[in-house]
């Protein structure tokens, strides 16, 4: 996250949420797993490493997650603009997330978002291993092959915090992609 420590996140959103600040107090579990994305292919094979790692996670708790840039050498203009075209001819039948229309096109920080539970799913939908009807970023299709991606999840303690949490990231660090 840009150098940013769970610290500085809690900071942030403490600031955004002075009312809820016992839900930053609440925040410990946050890892990450960093991949690149030659380990995915739009044909179902993944990384057993990859997946077994994300299936471990407690799929009955909520998460926020984010997907962030390593190796993102030049703008990520070209990215957005490559995920720009690919939505718009949409030959893959895929239902791709929205363009943030305020983000900053440098921003390393590709995609915020959160899930109730099953988050080895969504984890796999966002790589576009499993059926396209769900918004997501199917990475698979779009995706430069020689980039590594990290993705960050923090596990929150209380499902009707996810969405305060959510929302204090994604003003915070402003992803290049997703609604709200």
């Amino acid at each position: 996250m840009d150098n940013k420590t769970l610290d500085e996140v809690k900071e942030s959103v403490k600031t955004e949420y002075k009312n809820k600040i016992e839900l930053t107090n609440k925040v410990t579990n946050v890892d990450y797993l960093k991949f690149n994305m030659s380990q995915i292919d739009n044909n179902k094979n993944l990384n057993k490493i990859l997946i077994n790692k994300i299936s471990n996670l407690d799929n009955n708790k909520p998460y926020v997650y984010i997907f962030e840039f390593l190796n993102l050498n030049d703008s990520s203009i070209s990215i957005r603009d490559n995920f720009i075209k690919t939505k718009k001819l949409n030959k893959y039948n895929r239902n791709f997330t929205q363009v943030n229309s305020k983000a900053d096109v440098k921003s390393k920080i590709l995609y915020i978002g959160s899930v109730k539970n099953k988050i080895s799913t969504r984890f796999k939908q966002h790589l576009g291993v499993l059926a396209g009807t769900t918004g997501a970023l199917h990475l698979s299709y779009w995706m430069d092959k020689n980039l590594d991606l990290k993705f960050t999840y923090i596990e929150i303690p209380n499902i009707t915090m996810t969405y305060d949490f959510e929302a204090a990231l994604r003003k915070q660090l402003t992803p290049l992609l997703g609604q709200k």
